[in-house]
């Protein structure tokens, strides 16, 4: 093997454990290893085609939902612990309206997500959600 031909660097590439068995599966099919069908598919395949969907506006969408989620729960506390002599109406109103609006942000960005993706032909997979996932 020339000089060129030797393979002495190495790229990292983290993965799940779902997405290394879908790896090892289709290398499988192929009869080669993982390696050389990441790197033909990278290096070698002329339609390789790159499509980046940013998320800032679904995490930011996210994010006000959670400080809402955090508000309306602040409230229930307060009413559990002081009766109706805690309650604050327009504070409560406030709270279910910011956080009805937020809720239609959420979704709005969900859905241009999906329009985005539809538009390049992209499958979003989503895993389910851990509920340690969430800060709180």
């Amino acid at each position: 093997m020339s000089e060129s031909r030797i393979r002495n660097k190495q790229i990292k590439v983290y993965v799940t454990e779902r997405e290394r068995e879908e790896l090892r599966r289709k290398a499988r099919k192929c009869g080669i290893r993982v390696s050389d069908l990441v790197r033909d598919a990278l290096i070698y395949s002329d339609d390789l085609k790159v499509v980046v969907i940013d998320f800032k506006r679904l995490h930011r969408a996210w994010l006000e939902v959670h400080r809402q989620g955090v508000n309306l729960n602040q409230i229930a506390r307060a009413l559990n612990s002081r009766g109706a002599e805690g309650y604050d109406r327009r504070a409560l109103d406030r709270a279910l309206e910011l956080q009805r609006d937020a809720t239609l942000r959420m979704m709005s960005a969900l859905i241009s997500l999906r329009d985005e993706a539809g538009r390049h032909h992209v499958v979003i997979d989503v895993e389910p959600l851990d509920p340690g996932d969430i800060e709180g």
